[in-house]
C-alpha cells in the first residue's frame, strides 16, 4: 500500500468526502485532514465529530500543506474548484476527484489545473445516498476506483 500523505485535503463533506475522511482517520489518525465544506451545519458537525482537523467554508491557505486534495462534490462544483484549489497547492501535489463524468472532468482539468499540480481523475465504483449523516469509515473499504490520468502516471 502506498503511504498516505501527511496532510490530506477533502473538498465536500457529503457521503463520499466524509466517508473518505472517516476512513483515513480510522486507518491512520496521524494524517492531518483539511476539509472544505460550504454548508455551515456540516462544517460544525464535522468539527465536533473530529472528521477533520481544519474545516473551511471555501478553499484557503491551509490547503497548501496538502500532498493530495480530493474534490468530493458534484461535477459542476468539481469544475469550478479545480483552478482555485490548484493555485493553493505546492508543485508536485496531486489533485483528484470522485465525479462520475470523467471525460468532462479530465477536459476541464487540462484547462483549469495549474502547471506543477498533477491531476488524476478518479471514479469510485460505489457510492450511495444520505450525505454527511450516512458517511462511514467502511464505505471505501474494498471498493474499486477507476483512475484517469490523462498521460500523467505520477498522479496515480
Amino acid at each position: 500500500m502506498t503511504a498516505l500523505p501527511r496532510t490530506l485535503g477533502i473538498a465536500g463533506l457529503g457521503l463520499m468526502g466524509a466517508s473518505l475522511a472517516r476512513a483515513v482517520r480510522a486507518h491512520d489518525p496521524s494524517v492531518r485532514i483539511v476539509a472544505v465544506e460550504p454548508r455551515a451545519e456540516v462544517r460544525e458537525r464535522a468539527a465536533a465529530d473530529g472528521v477533520a482537523d481544519v474545516v473551511l467554508a471555501e478553499p484557503g491557505p491551509a490547503l497548501a500543506d496538502c500532498g493530495v486534495v480530493v474534490l468530493c462534490t458534484p461535477v459542476a462544483a468539481i469544475e469550478s474548484l479545480m483552478a482555485p484549489v490548484s493555485r493553493l497547492l505546492r508543485d508536485g501535489a496531486i489533485l483528484t476527484d470522485v465525479g462520475g463524468a470523467k471525460e468532462r472532468v479530465v477536459d476541464a482539468a487540462r484547462a483549469a489545473v495549474r502547471p506543477g499540480v498533477r491531476f488524476g481523475g478518479a471514479h469510485p465504483m460505489f457510492g450511495g445516498q444520505g450525505g454527511y449523516a450516512a458517511a462511514t469509515a467502511d464505505r471505501w473499504k474494498g471498493g474499486a476506483v477507476a483512475v484517469c490520468t490523462d498521460g500523467d502516471p505520477a498522479a496515480v
